[in-house]
């Protein structure tokens, strides 16, 4: 069989891209945000058919609003020396994101990490970050962003794939999401 590239395409708005599949993923998920992984991957299968080279990543996100009263939330945090007990069925101890060439990082479930105590402009959203500093993508330096009235703390952990096994990493859970959102953004053609 053979396979097909495509150049990207340039003018595509990453962001619109991401919010777009968050939208669509909480559609497909009743309303719920703890579906990081079948959201990435879907996220992920988008990019790859509009001929992108990106790849599903573990993440650290720890989101701590500006006002330090306030107390933040860590989605997928990896506690240094301690092991961590097994998730329950389903579950996974983790945050998926998407990289695209080792230049952008994707997370379209960033939202889950809001709690309804905060006020409403510290609420984080799905994110697009372009990523200039090569160390980050060793797992040897932080990226930090701000997001509304919140910094948000990205620590990527290159070699873990945990998620793979998981049930949101399925064909059957993400590619109904990934097929709406080409079909959104009124994709044609080969892909």
């Amino acid at each position: 069989m053979m396979e097909l590239y495509f150049q990207p395409i340039v003018d595509l708005n990453l962001q619109q891209v991401v919010n777009l599949t968050n939208e669509i993923s909480l559609e497909e998920n009743n309303g719920g945000r703890n579906s990081c992984i079948m959201t990435s991957y879907a996220l992920n299968n988008v990019l790859c058919r509009l001929g992108y080279d990106a790849r599903p990543v573990r993440v650290e996100a720890a989101v701590h609003p500006n006002d330090r009263k306030l107390v933040g939330t860590i989605l997928g945090g990896f506690p240094s020396g301690d092991r961590r007990p097994a998730a329950g069925p389903g579950g996974w101890h983790g945050h998926l994101a998407v990289a695209i060439d080792d230049l952008w990082l994707l997370d379209p479930t960033l939202d889950q990490a809001n709690k309804e105590e905060w006020p409403r402009d510290a609420w984080v959203k799905p994110i697009a970050v372009k990523v200039t500093d090569p160390c980050f993508w060793s797992g040897n330096k932080s990226l930090s962003v701000q997001c509304n009235a919140s910094d948000v703390r990205y620590r990527l952990y290159p070699r873990q794939n945990g998620f793979a096994h998981k049930g949101g990493a399925r064909p059957s859970r993400w590619k109904p999401v990934s097929d709406a959102v080409i079909g959104a953004l009124g994709v044609v053609g080969g892909y």
